[in-house]
């Protein structure tokens, strides 16, 4: 039985970019030394078939593959982040990795924010460069984001053809990641110092591995805006919207 296609050539090409590396999962090489890993070896062997993709559109499939890869660029940024500002995870964990597991569990995802004063999506955002917060910055700035992310996806994780994704939630939350992004490279103390070590452009040691995360998720939440409203035949209202100013609605 043929699974239901609603895209046009559009989404054939984006299911083939975001399942370029991951349709696919890697198995040893029986000739390969005992202990050598499948990643090291680079044999591969298709996936084992999954029943639910019968009820799934390529749209759905490439938009659980588009979460799946912002989830992991958010908790990449939060561990990058993390290593260059130890304060934050040094007063409420015993490792980055502890940090880091508080917000993406095994299971789920724990978006509670109640030690952020409650505040939530871009006000966590902007939390955590407010002067007179004391909380861990990071871990509000993270929860900030993951919960627009989040709320892009209607806050689900599983899509199939009766799923109805909005292209403009998704579009504003592309906008929304670069306003965060801005605010990451100009928000600074009374001092002078960052609220946030992030990027670096000292001579000698330039590190731009957080920006290119930005890069990634910015274009992922675009691209699949853009197949998500070709699908349904629908416009996206391009918002003529200052980063200084404010986070749109998701």
């Amino acid at each position: 039985m043929a699974s239901v296609i609603r895209t046009s050539g559009l989404g054939v090409v984006v299911i083939g970019v975001l399942t370029a590396g991951c349709a696919q999962h890697t198995a040893p090489d029986p000739g390969a030394p005992v202990g050598t890993s499948a990643e090291e070896t680079g044999a591969v062997q298709p996936s084992d078939f999954d029943t639910s993709q019968l009820f799934q559109s390529d749209v759905d499939q490439a938009a659980e593959l588009a979460q799946q890869r912002a989830l992991k660029h958010l908790r990449s940024m939060m561990v990058k982040l993390y290593k260059r500002n130890p304060i934050y995870w040094r007063a409420h964990s015993e490792s980055v990795q502890d940090a880091v597991n508080r917000v993406f569990g095994d299971e789920k995802l724990n978006l509670d924010a109640e030690d952020l004063n409650n505040q939530w999506a871009g006000d966590a955002v902007n939390l955590a460069f407010e002067p007179s917060f004391h909380g861990d910055r990071v871990r509000a700035f993270i929860i900030g984001l993951l919960q627009m992310l989040m709320a892009s996806y209607n806050n689900e994780t599983d899509f199939y053809i009766t799923t109805d994704l909005d292209p403009q939630r998704l579009y504003n939350s592309a906008r929304n990641f670069e306003r965060a992004a801005w605010l990451l490279n100009t928000r600074r103390q009374a001092n002078g110092e960052p609220f946030l070590i992030a990027n670096s452009m000292a001579a000698g040691q330039i590190n731009l591995s957080i920006e290119r995360l930005f890069g990634k998720l910015i274009g992922g939440q675009d691209l699949l805006a853009q197949l998500t409203a070709e699908e349904q035949n629908r416009a996206i209202k391009n918002v003529v919207q200052s980063i200084t100013t404010f986070f749109l609605p998701i």
